[in-house]
């Protein structure tokens, strides 16, 4: 192995365990909504390395369409590695698939790769969703 590999390894692992970011993982309370119904969410996040709290403060979510506009973009402050949420669905908006995308500031900058996501469906008509995906 690459004597230089393995410094810049050993360097890495050395941060990870000054700073330890941490994982996200949500959970709500359905997958299937009706426009003007509410999303509650419930997060945690916790230490990639054991043994070590997060430093982890705040986190950011996000509901976003097919497209990846989005249709909301908060940010939630940590307590005790938790935090709780709820998203009213505007009444007016477009039936399909979303997702709630969920990140730290330290994954801000690799969002798409370190980011917890969880896809939701909005419909007036629940079997029209699934047609055609």
């Amino acid at each position: 192995m690459d004597r230089h590999y393995i410094i810049i390894e050993k360097k890495v692992n050395q941060l990870q365990k000054k700073q330890p970011t941490g994982e996200i993982l949500l959970h709500t309370d359905k997958i299937r909504y009706q426009p003007g119904e509410d999303i509650w969410i419930k997060g945690y996040v916790h230490s990639q390395v054991p043994d070590q709290p997060s430093i982890e403060k705040e986190v950011y979510l996000r509901l976003a369409d097919e497209k990846e506009y989005d249709i909301y973009y908060l940010r939630y402050p940590l307590q005790d590695n938790t935090f709780n949420a709820c998203l009213n669905i505007p009444g007016n908006i477009r039936q399909g698939k979303y997702s709630l995308v969920s990140y730290t500031a330290q994954q801000t900058g690799d969002a798409k790769g370190k980011a917890f996501i969880q896809h939701v469906f909005i419909s007036d008509e629940w079997h029209s969703v699934f047609i055609n995906r």
